[in-house]
């Protein structure tokens, strides 16, 4: 990709879901051509995160152990079985996968979203 691949977009800097209290909508649940702006920071995500949890109220956890660079590591639980884990999905786990816990987060938005609203 030309430009040392630089999508254009930059990291974006604030909590736009004001630390849970909103939660995000992925590109499947609004209208075509919506712009989701800058890739979401940590705490973006981190409070996208909560307030996907706060709205669809399944379970999160965050476990005991820390990245090679000490950030915390952090997940959702959600379904009707309790007794088995269908699907795991992970983003983030190598340093180069720039965007993908923000594509994760838009991801399970819209699948709450169709599931909640059919």
């Amino acid at each position: 990709m030309a430009g040392g691949g630089n999508t254009g977009r930059p990291i974006g800097t604030g909590d736009s879901f004001e630390g849970g209290k909103l939660f995000p909508h992925g590109l499947g649940s609004q209208p075509n051509g919506s712009d989701l702006g800058s890739i979401l920071s940590t705490t973006g995500i981190h409070s996208a995160f909560r307030g996907l949890a706060r709205e669809y109220g399944f379970e999160t956890f965050t476990t005991p152990y820390r990245t090679h660079e000490n950030a915390t590591i952090f997940g959702g639980n959600g379904g009707q079985n309790n007794d088995a884990y269908h699907v795991y999905l992970n983003a983030a786990i190598h340093a180069r996968e720039r965007g993908s816990s923000e594509n994760l987060i838009y991801f399970v938005a819209d699948r709450l979203y169709a599931d909640r609203h059919g």
